[in-house]
């Protein structure tokens, strides 16, 4: 029974310490947002988070084929007011091209970067 609830309070420890973290990056950002526009007595940030976001498959396919900026163009519209935004990204950015031995396995090469910006 101690095993089960110390990895139960491990979980909520690694939870709160994130929760910490990001709400400090968040603060920190808002105020160097704030002095980067001068107007330092906004205490305000707009942030966004995206869910997740894969650049290997039928999005590097995609790339090859069209402009990057017309394959994103609708996301970046409406990115466009936001200060920072988050995504979780899905694939490692690599330019190994050995694949793990299991069902998926997903890469993106640094090229593909440019997706995010």
């Amino acid at each position: 029974m101690w095993h089960i609830q110390r990895i139960v309070l491990q979980s909520i420890s690694r939870w709160f310490i994130i929760f910490i973290i990001a709400f400090a990056t968040l603060r920190w950002c808002g105020c160097a947002i704030a002095h980067a526009n001068g107007n330092a007595s906004s205490s305000h940030a707009t942030v966004a988070f995206t869910g997740d976001v894969l650049l290997d498959r039928g999005v590097r396919d995609a790339v090859k084929c069209m402009n990057v900026s017309d394959l994103v163009r609708d996301i970046r519209i409406a990115l466009h007011r936001i200060d920072i935004a988050f995504c979780n990204l899905e694939c490692p950015i690599s330019e190994r091209a050995s694949k793990l031995p299991k069902p998926a396995s997903f890469r993106a090469p640094p090229a593909m970067l440019s997706v995010l910006r």
